[in-house]
């Protein structure tokens, strides 16, 4: 992989039951679609860019060998990947988040509410 600094990476899947595309992108957040051009402008709409083409090459090698590694295969139905996106991490905004102690979490269906020790603001 050929890109200086760290990135995130999203991808776009096609071949499943509950709908026709899938974006998977950080924290393991997965988004289905019905058209691919509602599922790309999402996750374009967060930042995410298509990678050069031999970068995109290596990360689908990648996670093919990652899939493969796994006896008997994945548990879930991983559709056919289609495109693999990239997006910078700021990582000051990592190492700042890094040193708040939460003090109070709360799951709410299916999503995850904490306050931290320092401000109080939610993080």
């Amino acid at each position: 992989m050929h890109r200086s600094g760290v990135i995130n990476i999203a991808t776009i899947s096609a071949g499943f039951e509950k709908s026709d595309f899938l974006v998977r992108e950080e924290k393991g957040h997965r988004v289905f679609f019905d058209f691919f051009e509602e599922a790309f402008n999402y996750i374009a709409n967060k930042g995410y860019s298509r990678m050069p083409d031999e970068e995109e090459s290596e990360w689908i090698q990648l996670m093919k060998k990652a899939h493969l590694s796994i006896k008997g295969g994945t548990r879930y139905n991983s559709g056919t990947l289609l495109i693999v996106l990239s997006r910078p991490v700021d990582l000051s905004q990592i190492n700042e988040n890094r040193n708040k102690k939460v003090v109070e979490a709360c799951i709410e269906g299916n999503s995850i509410t904490a306050e931290n020790e320092s401000d109080h603001k939610l993080v």
